[in-house]
This record gives C-alpha cells, sequence and structure tokens, in this order.
C-alpha cells in the first residue's frame, strides 16, 4: 500500500509542477526556421512567463534555455515578444507575486541582454522599438533617458507617427527628473 501511495505521489507532483507542454513545445520552435513558428512560439512563452498568463510560470526556464532566448532577443520576429519577458513586464509567479525577469538575474545575464536591447531600441519596429525602450525602463530605471529620448527624436524626424514613443516618453517623465 505504501509503494502504490508513493507512486501516486512522484506521479501526482511530477505532473502538478511539470512545464507545461505547449511551453516546450514553444521554446523547440524559437529555432524554427518558419517566421509564423517562431513568432507564435515567441508570443506563446510572453503569454505564459508574463502577466499576461493566467498562472504562474517558472523563469528557470529561461535560465535553462538562456542562450535560444538571446537568439531569439535578437531575431527581429521574435524579439518584441522575448523582451516582453526580459523586462517590458512583468513574469507572473503566481499568489500575486510579480518580478522583473532581469532584475533577478545573474549580472551576466543582464550584461549580456543589454547591448541586444540597446541595438533593437533603434528597430524599423516602432513595436520592438517601444518595447525595449520599455525595459529599458523598467529595469535601469532612467540610466538610459537621453538614449531613449534620442531615439523618439530621430523617430518623429524621419516621419514616424508623432504618436510614437507617447506612452514611453510619458513614463519617463513620470519616472525621471530631469526634462528636455
Amino acid at each position: 500500500m505504501r509503494y502504490i501511495f508513493g507512486l501516486f505521489l512522484i506521479v501526482f507532483f511530477k505532473n502538478v509542477f511539470a512545464v507545461p507542454l505547449y511551453v516546450e513545445h514553444s521554446i523547440k520552435n524559437l529555432s524554427s526556421n518558419d517566421d509564423k513558428i517562431k513568432r507564435k512560439a515567441a508570443f506563446s512563452l510572453s503569454s505564459y512567463f508574463t502577466d499576461n498568463g493566467s498562472g504562474s510560470s517558472d523563469p528557470k526556464i529561461i535560465d535553462d534555455n538562456i542562450n535560444l532566448f538571446y537568439l531569439a532577443l535578437k531575431d527581429p520576429i521574435t524579439a518584441g515578444s522575448i523582451t516582453d519577458i526580459f523586462g517590458a513586464r512583468y513574469i507572473n509567479l503566481g499568489n500575486g507575486n510579480y518580478y522583473l525577469y532581469l532584475d533577478k538575474a545573474k549580472p551576466e545575464i543582464k550584461d549580456r541582454a543589454l547591448p541586444i536591447i540597446l541595438k533593437n531600441l533603434n528597430s524599423k519596429s516602432r513595436w520592438l522599438a517601444e518595447k525595449s525602450a520599455g525595459a529599458l525602463i523598467n529595469v535601469w530605471h532612467c540610466q538610459y533617458e537621453k538614449v531613449i529620448r534620442t531615439r523618439a527624436n530621430n523617430g518623429r524626424q524621419a516621419g514616424e507617427s508623432k504618436f510614437a514613443f507617447k506612452y514611453v516618453l510619458k513614463t519617463l517623465d513620470k519616472t525621471c527628473t530631469s526634462k528636455p
């Protein structure tokens, strides 16, 4: 009887604490050659990890696959969703607990992500640029304020929408003391 109960506990805890199957598939699909599959995988991962998701998530999965996440952060197809995970949005730990992944990550992970996020800030994609600016504000606070404001001004001069970076600039104005 103890043996059966022990097996039950092992199976129960394995299923309760297991990574959802779609998350495992999404991680594998990040390296797909098909852009649609990669985009969907990155979006699924973003929904799983961030405050968009309905339940708790395990950020250790990111640590275990960090090189793949770096590659996805560099890829314009997946970079926006991965930027959400790294710092533009909060990681959902369940029970109302949230934190920014890069705030808790090892310093070398944060140091390796920073130049990629700074490069993505200058993306032609306004969506990716805004997410990158959001991550810079959330994780590094006002340290990159000048860089973000310069990007916003350059975007306006290049004929991008006058609403480009509107939200980001409002956040900077609330967060940072120096104003242009």
